[in-house]
Parts: C-alpha cells; sequence; structure tokens
C-alpha cells in the first residue's frame, strides 16, 4: 500500500477542534496583519459615512450616493477578504499590510464574479424550497479559496469545491457549523464581560470591534478545512466541461437571476 508521502494525500481528516487549534497557531502567529487587514473596509466605510452625514457628498438624489457608497464599501470589503486569505495563505513569506492587499489586486474581479455567483445559486437552489439552498452553500463554500490558491475561476471554481466535498458532506457540514458555534460563543462571552464589567459600548461598536478579531480567525480556519479536505483528495482531475455547467449550474443560476429582478422591481415600485 502506497504511503502517504508517495501518495501525496492525506489518510486522515482532522477533527474540528483540531483544526481550530492550528488555525490559532496560524492566527497568533500573523494577527497584528490579519486584525489590521479587517480594519481596512471598517475604516473606508466610516469614512465615507462621515463625509455623507457632513454634506461633503452631495447629490440631488441620496439614494444613488448611498448605492455609490454601498458599492465602493462592497469592493473594499471584498478585497480585504482576498488579502485576508492570502496573508494566511503566504504566512511564511509574512506579508505585511500592503503587501498583502497588493498581492489581492489582481483576484478582486475574480472574487467579485466567484461571490456573485456562489449567491444567485444559493438564491436560486433556495427557490426550490430550502433544501437546494443549504446544499449549494456547503458544496460551494471553498471556491475562494480554490480560487485563491488553485487559480481557478468562476465556474470552475464552483465545481472544483463542489468535488472536494463529494463524499465528505456531512463531516465538512459539522465543520462549519462548529465554526458557527464558536463565533456566536465568542459574541455572547464579549456581551457578557461587557455587562459585568459595564462598560457602555454602543451595540454596533462592540460587534465591529469582536469582528476585527473574529473575522480573521474564521477565514484561517476555513483555510486549514480547505487545506485538510486538499490534502484527503489528492490531485485529481475534475469535470469542467461545458455540458456539466449548463446542466448542473445553469438552472438554479437563472433561477437566482430572475428572482434578484423580480427583487429590485418589487423593491424599486414600493420606494
Amino acid at each position: 500500500m502506497k504511503n502517504q508521502r508517495e501518495t501525496g494525500k492525506e489518510t486522515f481528516f482532522p477533527g474540528a477542534v483540531a483544526i481550530l487549534k492550528e488555525a490559532w497557531e496560524a492566527y497568533k502567529e500573523r494577527l497584528d496583519v490579519l486584525v489590521a487587514i479587517m480594519a481596512v473596509p471598517l475604516i473606508v466605510t466610516n469614512v465615507f459615512l462621515a463625509l455623507f452625514k457632513k454634506g461633503f457628498l452631495v447629490y440631488d438624489e441620496p439614494l444613488f450616493i448611498g448605492l455609490i457608497l454601498l458599492v465602493l464599501s462592497t469592493v473594499v470589503y471584498l478585497w480585504a477578504q482576498v488579502a485576508l486569505i492570502i496573508a494566511i495563505k503566504d504566512r511564511k513569506e509574512s506579508p505585511g499590510l500592503v503587501e498583502s492587499y497588493k498581492r489581492a489586486s489582481c483576484r478582486v474581479v475574480s472574487y467579485l464574479w466567484v461571490v456573485v455567483l456562489t449567491n444567485l445559486l444559493i438564491f436560486g437552489g433556495s427557490l426550490f424550497f430550502i433544501i437546494p439552498g443549504i446544499l449549494f452553500y456547503v458544496w460551494f463554500g471553498l471556491a475562494p479559496f480554490v480560487l485563491i490558491v488553485e487559480n481557478l475561476k468562476g465556474m470552475n471554481a464552483l465545481l472544483k469545491s463542489r468535488d472536494y466535498i463529494k463524499g465528505i458532506f456531512m463531516p465538512f457540514l459539522w465543520r462549519l457549523l462548529f465554526l458557527v458555534l464558536v463565533n456566536i460563543l465568542i459574541f455572547w462571552g464579549f456581551s457578557i464581560v461587557l455587562a459585568v464589567l459595564n462598560i457602555p459600548l454602543k451595540e454596533e461598536i462592540g460587534g465591529s470591534l469582536v469582528g476585527l478579531l473574529v473575522g480573521p480567525l474564521a477565514m484561517t480556519y476555513m483555510y486549514f478545512l480547505y487545506k485538510h479536505i486538499r490534502g484527503l483528495k489528492g490531485n485529481f482531475v475534475f469535470n469542467s466541461g461545458i455540458k456539466r455547467k449548463v446542466l448542473f449550474l445553469l438552472p438554479p443560476l437563472l433561477l437566482g437571476i430572475l428572482g434578484m429582478v423580480f427583487l429590485i422591481f418589487l423593491i424599486a415600485s414600493i420606494l
């Protein structure tokens, strides 16, 4: 029997706690850079809002300005997510804040496209009832890491993520739920500490502070989860043919687009 070194595959899928411990060590090592990366979109968004409130961003249509601010904030946030993954992936090279954003700049558009496709598919799947939406959320959960690490874009990243999850759906789902549980416990713990110490802190400010710390840890956890699944699956050739994309991805994608257009027209008619 070939050993792990010969096959290049892992023979054991670590549990959620073991992956969290591994992520925690990498997180502590890069804490300053990871938190700084997450702070950038928060600062940019608050600067935009402050300028808008002070009247520096004036236009006849406030809704138009609001949409522009939303788009800019979203782009910066997605850029930060890419920089975060790169800072974790390239941690042995120790890229700083500026270098991480610089390396991420060429991936932002591709990352945005993967995020749009994923959300449309999840939305479209949810319109078929809730179960398909959950399936798509789990199947395509590794697509961002496939994009950044393996440089597979668009639907190819989605299909490769789906193939990684094939055969380990429930173990992967449990590890996702464990991460959600950890996040909830941290937020609750933070709220309890503030209450005990009687520290008057607005909920949105407290949430932002916790998010600065929890967000990078969650991303680090997901990266190591992806890394172990990739090691478990080994090198394989996945089917990226047009037929598979049309049959597997196109129906829920079109449904998601139609549903999104309907919502936009509905909101526009109300406004």
